[in-house]
């Protein structure tokens, strides 16, 4: 037998050796794996992502027996051999100790926080030009508001929430664009991130009550003739777009031209709502259908 082949031996029985101790830990026999990891420890120091792993699996048994500081040890030295090896981040997750955050350090980022949105939100209302609002929404991140036509708000709409995406580096976009388009904003309903609401059809009404995800997009239009030859030049298909009252639309959902969304629907993220939907129900895809009926109750769908 060649060095190689004994090499090659020995580092097979050192992985069934491994996959023994861990076999023990998943039934439930602590002791004797951990036995059996620390044997381990000093023959496996040539094969560096076995040696971690044998580590990783002591730094979790450490953790498990309540020896927190011991864990953490064995789990960053594990790291060192494995780097971005999971069950080792996990410890180090779970036990290490994590800097306290300085007071005044966060209040410091609040108010940078507040200082750059209440300039882009000032910049953005610098280059609205819709005329015809009605209403003053609460301006968490910028609004753009648009056209000729009327906007209007109700009592309590918010734009913007701190904790999603695109809090700092996205704006709402609200367009009504001639006389007679309208676009209506129910009390208490709440924008996230990036909506878009764009109209230059009949328009487009919201209820009270609902929630919009980041990036949601409402368009009353389909904003260019569909036939080839009049693509450019033809006149866009558009239809009102009416949204009830407590409906839910989840992150990145487009709602078309013509549709009517029933009271307290939620529709799933991602998803292509082309035809009208219900009261009452959770939809979702593209095109977006009727999953089921929504019980008063249930917990919201992730």
């Amino acid at each position: 037998m060649t060095r190689v082949d004994e090499a090659e031996e020995l580092l097979i029985n050192l992985i069934n050796r491994l996959a023994g101790a861990e076999e023990l830990f998943r039934l439930g026999q602590t002791a004797q794996a951990r036995q059996q990891l620390a044997q381990l420890r000093p023959l496996t120091h040539q094969a560096v992502r076995l040696h971690g792993q044998v580590l990783s699996d002591l730094a979790v048994i450490a953790g498990q027996d309540g020896n927190h500081e011991e864990a953490v040890e064995l789990a960053s030295e594990a790291l060192a051999h494995r780097p971005g090896h999971e069950p080792a981040l996990e410890v180090l997750d779970r036990f290490a100790d994590r800097p306290q955050q300085d007071p005044e350090h966060e209040k410091r980022g609040r108010e940078l926080s507040d200082e750059v949105q209440a300039a882009r939100i000032e910049q953005f209302a610098r280059l609205s030009t819709c005329q015809r609002v009605r209403g003053m929404p609460v301006q968490r991140q910028p609004v753009l508001l648009l056209g000729a036509g009327r906007i209007s708000f109700g009592e309590s709409v918010s734009f913007g929430w701190p904790s999603s995406p695109g809090f700092y580096d996205q704006a709402a976009y609200v367009e009504a664009t001639h006389d007679e388009t309208h676009i209506d904003v129910g009390d208490e309903t709440l924008f996230n991130n990036g909506v878009a609401l764009r109209a230059e059809g009949p328009g487009i009404s919201i209820g009270r009550d609902c929630l919009f995800g980041w990036s949601v997009n409402v368009l009353d239009s389909d904003f260019h003739d569909l036939r080839p030859s009049r693509r450019r030049t033809g006149t866009p298909a558009t239809g009102h777009v009416s949204i009830g009252n407590n409906v839910f639309l989840g992150a990145h959902t487009h709602v078309l031209k013509g549709v009517t969304i029933g009271d307290d629907t939620v529709v799933g993220a991602g998803s292509v709502v082309l035809r009208s939907l219900p009261a009452g129900v959770i939809a979702g895809g593209n095109p977006a259908r009727v999953i089921r009926a929504l019980e008063d109750g249930e917990e919201t769908p992730q």
